[in-house]
Protein backbone atom coordinates (compact mmCIF):
# COMPACT_ATOMS: atom_id res chain seq x y z
CA UNK A 1 0.00 0.00 0.00
CA UNK A 2 1.13 3.25 -0.62
CA UNK A 3 0.71 6.44 1.13
CA UNK A 4 1.42 10.25 1.69
CA UNK A 5 4.61 11.02 3.44
CA UNK A 6 5.55 14.53 4.51
CA UNK A 7 9.25 15.10 4.17
CA UNK A 8 11.75 18.05 4.24
CA UNK A 9 14.51 18.24 1.49
CA UNK A 10 17.79 17.35 2.70
CA UNK A 11 19.42 20.77 1.04
CA UNK A 12 17.05 23.46 1.59
CA UNK A 13 14.91 22.42 4.30
CA UNK A 14 11.32 22.97 2.10
CA UNK A 15 8.64 20.44 2.95
CA UNK A 16 6.80 18.80 0.35
CA UNK A 17 5.09 15.52 -0.02
CA UNK A 18 5.97 12.01 -1.34
CA UNK A 19 3.92 8.85 -2.42
CA UNK A 20 5.58 5.82 -0.90
CA UNK A 21 5.00 2.22 -0.07
CA UNK A 22 4.87 1.91 3.76
CA UNK A 23 7.57 -0.61 3.63
CA UNK A 24 10.07 1.36 1.78
CA UNK A 25 9.59 4.80 3.87
CA UNK A 26 11.43 6.07 4.69
CA UNK A 27 14.13 5.73 1.81
CA UNK A 28 17.78 4.84 3.26
CA UNK A 29 19.33 7.75 4.44
CA UNK A 30 16.13 10.07 3.99
CA UNK A 31 17.06 11.46 1.24
CA UNK A 32 14.78 13.83 -0.65
CA UNK A 33 15.12 16.64 -2.58
CA UNK A 34 12.22 18.86 -3.70
CA UNK A 35 13.74 20.08 -7.00
CA UNK A 36 16.35 19.21 -9.47
CA UNK A 37 18.49 22.26 -8.72
CA UNK A 38 18.82 20.79 -5.05
CA UNK A 39 19.76 16.98 -6.01
CA UNK A 40 22.25 18.35 -8.15
CA UNK A 41 23.63 19.89 -5.58
CA UNK A 42 26.79 19.22 -3.93
CA UNK A 43 28.95 20.28 -0.79
CA UNK A 44 32.47 19.16 -1.20
CA UNK A 45 34.79 19.44 1.97
CA UNK A 46 37.97 21.84 1.53
CA UNK A 47 40.10 18.59 1.26
CA UNK A 48 38.34 17.61 -1.90
CA UNK A 49 37.70 21.17 -3.67
CA UNK A 50 41.58 21.28 -3.42
CA UNK A 51 41.81 18.04 -4.89
CA UNK A 52 39.72 19.43 -7.98
CA UNK A 53 41.38 22.72 -8.20
CA UNK A 54 44.82 20.60 -8.88
CA UNK A 55 43.33 18.41 -11.24
CA UNK A 56 42.22 21.22 -13.49
CA UNK A 57 45.13 23.10 -13.19
CA UNK A 58 47.41 20.46 -14.27
CA UNK A 59 45.03 18.97 -17.44
CA UNK A 60 46.27 19.20 -20.30
CA UNK A 61 43.20 21.54 -22.10
CA UNK A 62 43.91 24.13 -19.04
CA UNK A 63 47.62 24.75 -19.90
CA UNK A 64 46.86 24.96 -23.82
CA UNK A 65 44.26 27.18 -22.81
CA UNK A 66 46.41 29.55 -20.99
CA UNK A 67 48.95 29.63 -23.35
CA UNK A 68 46.95 30.80 -26.24
CA UNK A 69 45.96 33.60 -23.54
CA UNK A 70 49.15 34.18 -22.40
CA UNK A 71 48.44 33.00 -18.73
CA UNK A 72 50.57 31.58 -16.61
CA UNK A 73 49.94 28.52 -14.40
CA UNK A 74 48.73 31.29 -11.90
CA UNK A 75 46.51 33.05 -14.00
CA UNK A 76 49.07 35.84 -14.82
CA UNK A 77 50.16 37.50 -17.79
CA UNK A 78 53.54 37.06 -19.62
CA UNK A 79 55.04 37.22 -22.82
CA UNK A 80 55.09 34.64 -25.30
CA UNK A 81 58.08 34.97 -28.12
CA UNK A 82 56.27 33.28 -30.44
CA UNK A 83 56.89 33.89 -34.16
CA UNK A 84 54.78 33.40 -36.66
CA UNK A 85 54.02 34.98 -40.58
CA UNK A 86 52.10 37.33 -42.03
CA UNK A 87 49.27 35.37 -43.84
CA UNK A 88 49.98 37.64 -46.83
CA UNK A 89 53.60 39.10 -47.38
CA UNK A 90 55.55 35.92 -45.23
CA UNK A 91 57.34 38.23 -42.83
CA UNK A 92 57.99 37.14 -39.26
CA UNK A 93 56.06 38.54 -36.66
CA UNK A 94 56.26 38.22 -32.97
CA UNK A 95 53.28 36.99 -31.20
CA UNK A 96 53.17 40.52 -29.64
CA UNK A 97 52.77 42.29 -32.59
CA UNK A 98 50.58 40.36 -34.50
CA UNK A 99 46.96 41.01 -36.32
CA UNK A 100 44.22 38.86 -35.71
CA UNK A 101 41.76 38.38 -38.12
CA UNK A 102 39.51 35.67 -38.03
CA UNK A 103 41.65 32.22 -37.93
CA UNK A 104 44.74 34.15 -39.85
CA UNK A 105 47.30 36.30 -38.54
CA UNK A 106 49.19 39.26 -40.18
CA UNK A 107 51.42 42.02 -39.64
CA UNK A 108 49.09 44.63 -40.22
CA UNK A 109 45.78 45.54 -41.13
CA UNK A 110 46.53 46.47 -44.52
CA UNK A 111 47.81 43.27 -44.87
CA UNK A 112 45.07 41.48 -43.52
CA UNK A 113 42.79 43.84 -46.29
CA UNK A 114 44.62 43.01 -49.06
CA UNK A 115 44.95 38.63 -48.02
CA UNK A 116 41.03 38.62 -48.09
CA UNK A 117 40.32 41.02 -51.01
CA UNK A 118 42.74 38.60 -53.51
CA UNK A 119 41.12 35.54 -51.73
CA UNK A 120 37.62 36.47 -51.98
CA UNK A 121 35.42 35.09 -54.88
CA UNK A 122 36.41 37.41 -58.18
CA UNK A 123 37.75 39.77 -55.60
CA UNK A 124 34.59 40.87 -54.09
CA UNK A 125 32.95 40.59 -51.22
CA UNK A 126 29.24 39.50 -50.80
CA UNK A 127 27.51 41.52 -48.35
CA UNK A 128 29.68 44.21 -47.59
CA UNK A 129 27.08 46.75 -48.10
CA UNK A 130 24.33 47.69 -45.84
CA UNK A 131 21.31 47.45 -48.27
CA UNK A 132 19.24 44.71 -49.16
CA UNK A 133 21.23 42.74 -50.88
CA UNK A 134 21.14 39.01 -52.91
CA UNK A 135 21.94 37.82 -56.68
CA UNK A 136 20.24 38.65 -60.38
CA UNK A 137 21.01 36.58 -63.18
CA UNK A 138 24.58 35.47 -61.87
CA UNK A 139 25.21 39.30 -59.94
CA UNK A 140 25.18 39.75 -56.58
CA UNK A 141 24.15 43.04 -55.61
CA UNK A 142 24.66 44.90 -52.28
CA UNK A 143 21.98 47.05 -52.43
CA UNK A 144 18.75 47.70 -54.57
CA UNK A 145 20.61 50.68 -55.63
CA UNK A 146 23.30 48.48 -57.32
CA UNK A 147 20.08 45.90 -58.72
CA UNK A 148 18.62 48.72 -60.20
CA UNK A 149 21.48 50.26 -62.13
CA UNK A 150 22.42 46.46 -63.34
CA UNK A 151 18.93 45.65 -64.20
CA UNK A 152 18.72 48.91 -66.08
CA UNK A 153 21.85 47.89 -68.13
CA UNK A 154 21.12 43.96 -68.86
CA UNK A 155 17.39 44.83 -70.02
CA UNK A 156 18.77 47.56 -72.78
CA UNK A 157 22.01 45.37 -73.37
CA UNK A 158 24.14 48.00 -72.06
CA UNK A 159 28.08 45.86 -71.46
CA UNK A 160 28.52 45.78 -67.40
CA UNK A 161 30.51 43.15 -65.34
CA UNK A 162 31.63 43.74 -61.74
CA UNK A 163 34.56 45.59 -60.78
CA UNK A 164 37.55 43.51 -59.16
CA UNK A 165 40.45 46.44 -59.45
CA UNK A 166 41.93 47.32 -56.41
CA UNK A 167 41.79 50.69 -55.63
CA UNK A 168 43.58 53.02 -52.84
CA UNK A 169 42.74 56.30 -51.20
CA UNK A 170 44.53 57.92 -47.57
CA UNK A 171 42.28 59.09 -45.15
CA UNK A 172 43.67 60.47 -41.81
CA UNK A 173 47.06 59.72 -42.79
CA UNK A 174 46.21 56.06 -43.02
CA UNK A 175 45.89 54.06 -46.41
CA UNK A 176 42.86 51.77 -47.54
CA UNK A 177 41.63 49.61 -50.20
CA UNK A 178 38.31 49.06 -51.94
CA UNK A 179 36.90 47.50 -54.82
CA UNK A 180 34.41 49.42 -56.75
CA UNK A 181 31.16 48.79 -57.74
CA UNK A 182 30.83 47.59 -61.85
CA UNK A 183 32.66 48.49 -65.55
CA UNK A 184 30.32 49.66 -67.75
CA UNK A 185 30.81 51.46 -71.27
CA UNK A 186 31.23 54.49 -69.43
CA UNK A 187 33.92 53.17 -67.32
CA UNK A 188 34.35 52.43 -64.09
CA UNK A 189 31.42 52.56 -61.56
CA UNK A 190 31.04 53.36 -57.80
CA UNK A 191 27.51 54.03 -56.89
CA UNK A 192 27.74 55.63 -53.20
CA UNK A 193 24.49 57.17 -52.55
CA UNK A 194 25.11 59.78 -50.26
CA UNK A 195 28.65 62.06 -50.33
CA UNK A 196 30.61 61.46 -47.16
CA UNK A 197 34.51 61.91 -46.21
CA UNK A 198 35.16 58.76 -47.23
CA UNK A 199 33.55 58.75 -50.80
CA UNK A 200 34.91 62.20 -51.28
CA UNK A 201 38.21 60.46 -50.46
CA UNK A 202 37.84 57.92 -53.20
CA UNK A 203 36.34 60.33 -55.76
CA UNK A 204 39.44 62.58 -55.44
CA UNK A 205 42.28 60.24 -55.03
CA UNK A 206 40.38 58.37 -58.27
CA UNK A 207 39.58 60.60 -60.30
CA UNK A 208 39.36 58.31 -63.39
CA UNK A 209 36.15 56.44 -61.07
CA UNK A 210 32.71 57.83 -62.07
CA UNK A 211 30.69 58.22 -58.70
CA UNK A 212 26.68 57.85 -59.07
CA UNK A 213 25.16 59.49 -56.11
CA UNK A 214 21.49 59.38 -54.68
CA UNK A 215 20.28 61.94 -57.10
CA UNK A 216 21.86 59.70 -60.30
CA UNK A 217 20.01 56.54 -59.22
CA UNK A 218 16.31 57.71 -59.19
CA UNK A 219 16.14 56.90 -63.11
CA UNK A 220 17.33 53.51 -62.91
CA UNK A 221 15.15 52.90 -59.79
CA UNK A 222 11.78 54.16 -61.55
CA UNK A 223 12.42 52.30 -64.48
CA UNK A 224 12.23 49.01 -62.73
CA UNK A 225 9.43 50.06 -60.38
CA UNK A 226 7.44 50.49 -64.32
CA UNK A 227 9.33 47.74 -66.15
CA UNK A 228 8.72 45.08 -63.68
CA UNK A 229 5.64 46.36 -62.04
CA UNK A 230 6.99 46.54 -58.29
CA UNK A 231 7.21 48.76 -55.48
CA UNK A 232 10.12 47.17 -53.58
CA UNK A 233 12.79 45.84 -55.75
CA UNK A 234 14.72 43.51 -53.80
CA UNK A 235 11.76 41.35 -54.76
CA UNK A 236 13.46 40.96 -57.61
CA UNK A 237 15.97 38.98 -56.42
CA UNK A 238 16.36 35.39 -57.11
Amino acid sequence: MKKEFEVKCKICGKKFTVIEEETKFPIKGDKYFCCRSCANTRHHSEETKLKISDSVKHSELFIQNNKIAGLNKRGIKYNINRIYKCKNCNKEILSEEIYNYGKYKYCSEECAKLYLSNHRHGGYRKGSGIGKHGWYKGFYCDSTWELAFLIYHLDHNLYIERCQEHRKYVINNKEHIYIPDFITDDGIIEIKGYKTKESEAKRLQNPDIKCIYREDIYKYIEYVKHQYNVNNIQDLYE
